[in-house]
Formats: structure tokens, sequence, C-alpha cells
């Protein structure tokens, strides 16, 4: 499995886990400013509108969240949590609560 260059940047010396939870949809209203600081973006200016392709965002919690649309129009993204083997516990707490909203 491959991790983003992100992801890998932030490990540096020490070791990330991966969750992957699949396809969600309609994410940009699950990740809002208050609660999620985004930490990296790539977009493309398409059809008068930035559109993104992938994110990551950080929780309060110290998860990476990745986001990869699956294409440029598409509402539904590919999810997957990165944090640190320590977390388990909180990472399905986490993950729970999040999986109700969806």
């Amino acid at each position: 499995m491959s991790k983003h260059e992100y992801i890998k940047k932030v490990e540096g010396d020490g070791f990330l886990s991966v969750l992957n939870v699949g396809k969600i949809s309609s994410p940009e209203k699950k990740f809002d400013e208050k609660n999620y600081t985004l930490m990296y973006v790539d977009s493309q200016f398409k059809d008068n509108q930035l559109l993104f392709t992938e994110k990551i965002v950080k929780t309060k919690h110290g998860f990476f969240i990745h986001l990869h649309k699956l294409g440029p129009h598409e509402e539904t993204v590919d999810m997957k949590v990165y944090y640190k083997p320590e977390q388990t516990n909180e990472l399905i707490i986490y993950i729970k609560q999040f999986l109700k909203q969806v």
C-alpha cells in the first residue's frame, strides 16, 4: 500500500498505521474548519470552480484523514485514516461516531 507523500513526511522516523474506511459521500459537509485542520489539498480549477482531488485534514485527536476523490465531479471519496498504533482505542470510538453521521 502506497502512502501519500505528506503522510510520509509527517511520520518522519515514527510509524503511522492506516485504516481504510472506504467510500463516503459528500465529505465537504462532514469536515468543517471548527473540528478539522486542513493540512494538504490537491485541486484543479474546472468549470469556474475549484475542485479538490485529494485532501488531508487533521483531527483534534491527531489523526490524519486522507480523502481522495474518485472523479472530478464525484461527491464520493475514498477515505483513509492514519493514526499512531497506541491510539487504536481512540480511533475506534472516533470511527463509530463518524460513521453514525454518514
